[in-house]
């Protein structure tokens, strides 16, 4: 993954230019996971926003059903991520060649 903080605040992961720091930081932070569980090299900017997609309107659903604060909520879509079976199959067929492994 190619992440920087550009200036305050601007980031860009892979390509994807995010304004708000706590999104960049999640969004970053879900990557590695990703990477890291699946010995995996994400360096798309389509992977990327797909995975930033999904991690943002599902911490947004959850956090929405109003139980938990925003924290806890990007914690346990971020945990689910990593092993939702429909997903990961979704990412990989996504951009096969986005993904190195």
């Amino acid at each position: 993954m190619k992440a920087e903080v550009l200036s305050g605040f601007k980031g860009e992961i892979n390509g994807v230019y995010i304004g708000d720091e706590v999104k960049y930081v999640h969004l970053k932070e879900c990557i590695e996971c990703l990477e890291n569980e699946y010995n995996l090299i994400i360096d798309n900017k389509e992977i990327t926003e797909f995975i930033g997609e999904e991690l943002h309107s599902r911490t947004e659903d959850l956090y929405d059903e109003g139980n938990y604060n925003y924290e806890e909520c990007y914690n346990h879509i971020r945990d689910d991520l990593l092993y939702d079976l429909e997903f990961i199959k979704d990412l990989f067929n996504r951009v096969p060649y986005g993904i190195l492994i």
